[in-house]
Parts: C-alpha cells; sequence; structure tokens
C-alpha cells in the first residue's frame, strides 16, 4: 500500500481522492494494530508519515499523519537556542498578516541554516551529529500543515505567502540532500514557487516586496536541478526586469546580502545560487545593451 501511494502522487493529475483514501485506510490498519497491543514496525509508522507529506504537497490532500505523533519529531534539540533563533530581517515587514505559526517556522529554519553552517565546512560532509532528518521532518510537517490550511481558504489565498511555504520547504530540503535525491518534492515546490509569482505579480501583490520577489525566484532557480525550470525562471525574471528589478543588478556580494535577509544557508544554497545569479546577471546585461 505504500508502495502504491508513492506511486500515485508522482502521476500527473493524480486523483487525490483515491490517494486519500489509501492514506486513511492504512492509516486504519494501523491503529487497528495498536488497539489489539500488536507490535508494529516503526519504519512503516516513518514512511506512512513521508508519504503523507508527499502526497499534501503534490496531489492536495489533506494532513493525516502529524510529527506530533513521533518522538524524535516532535521536539528536536537546538531550535531553542537564543543565539540562532530569530526572525530573518527581510521577513518582517511582511509578515504581520501571517500566522504566527509560519513566523515560527521561519526562525526555527533560520536556526537550522545557521547550525548546519556552524557545525559543516563543505557540502559533502554528513550532518548526523545534528539529526537532520528529524529537523526536516518536524519542519516540513508544519510547513505542510500551513499550506495545507491556506488551500483552505481558497477565497483569501495570499500567493505571496504560499510561495513563501514551498520556498521554505525547499531550503529544508537541500540542507541535506542525501535523501532527497530523485524525489520529486524539491521540484514540486520550485514549480509552485513559479506558479504562486506569476499570479501574484498579475495581481500586484509585489509592489511593496521587490526583494522578497527577488530571493523566491533565486531560491527556485537555483536550488532546482532541472535545467529548462531553471530557463523558465530566467526568462520570468528577464520579463519582470523593468517593473520589480530595476536598480537591482549590483555585483554578487551586494545580491548576497540581500538574500542574507530571508533564509539563507552558506553552505547549502551559496554555490548553487551563485550560479544561478551569474546565469541572469549575463542576460540581464545583454538585455540591457540591447535596449541602449
Amino acid at each position: 500500500m505504500l508502495l502504491l501511494i508513492g506511486y500515485e502522487y508522482q502521476l500527473d493529475g493524480a486523483n487525490s481522492d483515491t490517494i486519500a483514501t489509501h492514506l486513511y485506510a492504512l492509516k486504519a490498519v494501523m491503529e487497528g494494530y495498536k488497539a489489539r497491543n500488536a507490535s508494529l514496525l516503526e519504519g512503516v509508522q516513518v514512511a506512512l508519515f513521508w508519504q503523507d507529506l508527499g502526497s499534501c504537497l503534490t496531489a492536495r490532500t489533506p494532513r493525516l499523519i502529524s510529527h506530533e505523533e513521533f518522538n524524535t519529531f516532535r521536539r528536536v534539540r537546538n531550535f531553542g537556542r537564543d543565539e540562532y533563533r530569530d526572525i530573518p530581517s527581510g521577513f518582517i515587514s511582511g509578515i504581520r498578516e501571517w500566522p504566527k505559526e509560519f513566523i515560527n517556522a521561519v526562525q526555527d529554519l533560520n536556526a537550522l541554516c545557521r547550525l548546519v553552517d556552524a557545525r559543516c565546512g563543505t557540502e559533502d560532509e554528513l550532518l548526523e551529529d545534528i539529526e537532520i532528518d528529524n529537523y526536516q521532518a518536524n519542519l516540513q510537517s508544519r510547513l505542510a500543515d500551513l499550506l495545507s490550511e491556506n488551500r483552505n481558504m481558497e477565497d483569501s489565498r495570499d500567493p505571496v505567502y504560499e510561495a513563501c511555504i514551498f520556498a521554505a520547504y525547499l531550503c529544508t530540503c537541500r540542507l541535506s540532500t542525501g535523501i532527497w535525491k530523485g524525489c520529486p518534492i524539491p521540484e514540486v515546490c520550485v514549480n509552485h514557487i513559479i506558479q504562486c509569482v506569476k499570479q501574484a505579480t498579475r495581481d500586484a501583490h509585489w509592489i511593496d516586496a521587490p526583494e522578497l520577489l527577488f530571493w523566491l525566484l533565486f531560491v527556485g532557480g537555483g536550488l532546482t536541478h532541472k535545467e529548462h525550470t531553471r530557463l523558465q525562471i530566467i526568462t520570468l525574471m528577464q520579463n519582470l526586469l523593468n517593473e520589480y528589478f530595476e536598480g537591482l543588478i549590483p555585483d554578487w556580494e551586494t545580491w548576497k546580502i540581500m538574500l542574507q535577509r530571508y533564509v539563507w544557508s552558506e553552505r547549502a544554497m551559496e554555490r548553487a545560487v551563485f550560479s544561478f545569479w551569474e546565469e541572469v546577471h549575463f542576460g540581464w546585461k545583454s538585455t540591457l545593451s540591447e535596449r541602449c
């Protein structure tokens, strides 16, 4: 059943009702075992948790399994360290009307980024000593809950807020890439960022937040592994150049300072995002030269 669920939500046009039915059925089986005091493999319960997350992001199924059901995911050490846990300054002006739970998740994600940078010198180093899988599970479950809640408010849905949820989720995946190789979830996040940005720009949501738009597109473009997706974002940024990015074409160090005002990890993000910046910068300089 777990294999079937994993296959279903990765299909184009996946039927969310069918996937939800299978998730509910498998959870009911597990609860039946618990009621009879039968032992269950913890790995099966954890696998169902991850399938529930994947289905929520890709097929829009409701959340069924919470991180609160697992001792290892419920509370993770070091999230509360005062020297790491603060709100990235770029979010402060834009999150006044966003849920407090999102602010807390961003604080914890920022803490995790800083912890990773402090503990790990290169992208190839292992993160076992800081329980990266548990951090990811905790944060991703909370972000998926927020996404599910936002989808339920279709009339007042905020595409900027939704894009930030997907970008934060994407960042959690890229903090430790080993278990995410071949997984469709990060690319799903990038595609949703693109869709949300397009909707938000049509509705003029970005007039007062060009730097937030800038961070979202650079996170998506830098952390995608698909060339055609990267080219799609470059084209989108070129189309938005005059309206939103005028004056935002300085050197890399200046751009990096802007990126650091949001969620940022030197270790996990800088090399990939810098490479993407080189592509964008070259394209923008060519575009401006042609206009002159």
